[in-house]
Order: structure tokens, then C-alpha cells, then sequence
């Protein structure tokens, strides 16, 4: 009989821990939940949202901004907090940039970033942007940048543009070389018919140089030809210093190579020039 009872005793023993180890599971369960933060579930913001508090934000910033004395520190803080915005909100940043000057240098170069960003996401859209720009000046930076990003894959494009734009000074000028950089490398011929239908000015001069540079590079005999062909007694004479200055500033043995296939003419007039450069400066 002994063996029996303890056999149940021990039984029973068993279970009586199996059920305590049950409730201290369940009990450690319950406490590790009271230690636990309960999930954050954030509430994603509404579109509408963003833009109420981005301008509650802008409005309050620039009221603080216009409150420093110097001009020069409130332009550059104004356009700090534009380029801060131009990733975040376009449109907050451009409605910065109308609070500062016109033709101030930072606002030149905000109008020169924007320009090329709308250009290459709508060309037609950057266009009728930067006509809307409050200055001549303002305009033909803005179209220059445009001109730019159209070069790369329509140089002829974008050389109507500037012409028809009647863009004004140096971003004209910087354009005009710009275009014909891209414009040169594949079809200089055209390149140079463009730039050959301008007024004598820098824009011209700057463009032949260009073109010459680039044009006797990739085809020798047919720039000799070109140049060599203009009868306009002032075009020609820009032409001529574009191609002396270009072999002057080769190897000699590359400046006798050119000796040689150039005709007299034109060869005397280039000899002209060379001399002019080694010619002593009296003062």
C-alpha cells in the first residue's frame, strides 16, 4: 500500500506545480504589458495641412527678417530662408524671393537655380516664367539658363529663343557662347551661320571665337574655308583674329601644318596678326 500512496503523492505534487508555473507565466505576461508602452499610432499629416502651417511658418519668419536694420544682412537672410524652402516647398520658396530686391545679386542667383530647375521639368512653363520676371535684366538671366538646359539637345532651339527674346548685356553674351559650345560640336556649320547674322558686338566676337576654336579642331579645311569665304570687311576681320589666335596658341610644328594649307590671302592676313601679337607695347 506504501508504494501506492506515495505514487499519488507524488502526483499530485506534479501537478500542483505545473498549475503554479501557469499562473506565473500568465502573471509575468500581465506585468511585462503594464511595463510596455502602448504602440504610437501617428495620424499622417493631410496634404491640405502642409501648406497651412509651412505659411503660418514663412509669414512669421520673414516678419522677424524684416525687422534688421542692413539692407545687404536682410537680403541675404531672406534669400538663406528661400534656399532652405526651394527643396521643401517651391512655391513658398519663389513667394520668399519676390521679398527681395530686384536685380539684387541674390536674387539673381535664386531666379538663375530656378530657371534651370522649371527648364528641365517643362520648358514651355520656364519660358513663360521667366518672361513674367520683374527686370530685363531678371528676364535675360532666366532665359539664358533656359537656353542652356534647350542646347543640350535642340541648340537651334534655344538660339531662336535668345534671338526673338531681346535678352540684354552679359547674359545675352554668356548665352550666345553657351549655345554655340553645344551647338559647335555638332553641326558647326550652322553655328556659324547663326552667330554670322549678328550686329557687330561682343556677342558676335565672343560666338566666332567660339566657333572658330572648335570648328578647326573637328574639321581643319572646312573652317579655312569658312573663314576664308566671308566678304563682310568687319565679320571677316573678326574671323581672322578668331583663327590667328587659335593657331597662335598652338605647337609650332602645328602652326607650320596650318602654314601650309591656308591660302595666301588669308594666310598674309593671319601673318598680320601674328605680328601684331609679338609687336613690343610702347607706352
Amino acid at each position: 500500500m506504501m508504494p501506492i500512496r506515495f505514487g499519488i503523492f507524488c502526483l499530485a505534487l506534479l501537478i500542483t506545480s505545473c498549475d503554479r508555473e501557469s499562473v506565473s507565466a500568465e502573471d509575468d505576461a500581465k506585468v511585462d504589458q503594464k511595463k510596455s508602452p502602448p504602440a504610437i499610432t501617428k495620424l499622417p499629416r493631410t496634404e491640405e495641412a502642409k501648406p497651412v502651417l509651412s505659411e503660418q511658418r514663412l509669414q512669421e519668419s520673414l516678419k522677424a527678417l524684416e525687422k534688421i536694420a542692413s539692407l545687404e544682412e536682410r537680403e541675404r537672410a531672406i534669400a538663406s530662408l528661400a534656399w532652405d524652402y526651394a527643396e521643401e516647398n517651391l512655391n513658398l520658396a519663389l513667394e520668399t524671393m519676390d521679398h527681395l530686391t530686384v536685380d539684387s545679386p541674390e536674387r539673381k542667383s535664386l531666379i538663375e537655380h530656378f530657371a534651370m530647375r522649371f527648364a528641365e521639368q517643362d520648358i514651355e512653363h520656364s519660358i513663360l516664367w521667366a518672361q513674367n520676371l520683374k527686370s530685363p535684366e531678371e528676364i535675360s538671366i532666366a532665359l539664358g539658363r533656359v537656353s542652356l538646359v534647350i542646347a543640350a539637345t535642340d541648340p537651334s532651339r534655344a538660339a531662336h529663343l535668345i534671338s526673338e527674346s531681346a535678352m540684354v548685356g552679359r547674359p545675352f553674351d554668356v548665352a550666345v557662347v553657351q549655345i554655340i559650345q553645344r551647338w559647335a560640336t555638332k553641326n558647326p556649320a550652322e553655328a556659324a551661320a547663326w552667330v554670322q547674322s549678328f550686329e557687330p558686338s561682343a556677342a558676335r566676337t565672343a560666338g566666332i571665337q567660339q566657333t572658330i576654336a572648335q570648328w578647326a579642331e573637328m574639321d581643319r579645311p572646312a573652317a579655312i574655308a569658312w573663314v576664308n569665304g566671308l566678304t563682310d570687311k568687319s565679320l571677316r576681320e573678326d574671323a581672322v583674329l578668331a583663327m590667328a589666335d587659335f593657331i597662335l596658341a598652338q605647337p609650332q610644328k602645328t602652326q607650320d601644318e596650318w602654314a601650309e594649307k591656308i591660302p595666301s590671302g588669308l594666310a598674309l592676313e593671319l601673318l598680320n596678326r601674328k605680328t601684331e601679337e609679338k609687336a613690343p607695347v610702347h607706352r
